[in-house]
């Protein structure tokens, strides 16, 4: 049920008319509801994320440099590994092609051995569940299709980490991104925005605000990045959950 995760406020016959009403121009550049999910379950995940859990870094390129990236490994003529418009490379592969960089984060690896019964850890296991099968749903409200949860992933980035300019469209195949911060008390000082381009050509910053639900339309035109964190920001981590929705086949 919807209503089991997303706030009763939002669901309401109100809101759900205002989202409908929400232009192609709005959600290419984005909106957001905030104090989305219930307090009771995003603040066990937030319990989960202090010490729980394991963290991996990965390093991404941008995918015009399969060509160099296929002959420093050897498979020059080969198809990128995949149709992404980005290659996930080795740490030397990453800065050997310096100029390509799109993407350093910090992703969820797993749940730590001692904590795998946590009531933490599984209320973020029913937390994916609903985002993979009950969540696009509610998203259909902004598409009007029927969706399927392409990929699901939780980041969790210092002030080393970034994320370059680039579009999501993936081939007009993503219908809708969504984005849950995670990270309490929040100041937008603290940088870390996500810094969508409009229909003018102008940037504007989405503070990743505790419990703060951003979705939009990944077209080719919805060119977005993350700011860095600020110096009053370095010792933070912006958390946040990110998915990617596909059509359906039966839709």
């Amino acid at each position: 049920m919807l209503g089991d995760f997303i706030r009763a406020t939002h669901l309401e016959k109100e809101a759900m008319a205002m989202y409908a009403r929400l232009s192609k121009e709005e959600l290419l550049s984005g909106c957001y509801i905030d104090d989305f999910i219930h307090p009771s379950m995003v603040n066990r995940v937030v319990a989960m994320l202090r010490n729980e859990v394991e963290f991996e870094e990965q390093r991404i390129l941008y995918g015009a440099a399969w060509p160099e990236i296929a002959k420093f490994r050897g498979k020059q003529g080969e198809a990128p590994p995949s149709d992404q418009g980005s290659i996930v490379v080795s740490p030397e592969e990453f800065d050997l092609f310096n100029d390509q960089q799109l993407v350093f984060r910090r992703r969820l690896k797993g749940i730590k051995e001692e904590y795998k019964m946590s009531p933490n850890w599984l209320t973020y296991l029913k937390l994916i569940q609903f985002f993979d099968f009950e969540l696009p749903l509610f998203l259909k409200t902004f598409v009007g299709v029927d969706l399927v949860a392409e990929n699901i992933l939780l980041n969790a980035d210092k002030k080393e980490h970034f994320t370059r300019p680039h579009s999501d469209d993936q081939n007009s195949i993503r219908k809708i991104c969504v984005i849950l911060y995670l990270t309490p008390n929040w100041d937008a000082e603290y940088g870390g925005a996500l810094m969508m381009k409009d229909s003018s050509g102008r940037y504007r910053g989405i503070a990743p605000l505790f419990n703060r639900f951003f979705f939009f339309i990944p077209g080719s035109d919805s060119i977005h990045y993350v700011d860095n964190l600020t110096e009053k920001g370095q010792y933070k981590t912006r958390f946040c959950l990110v998915a990617w929705y596909a059509q359906a086949e039966n839709s």
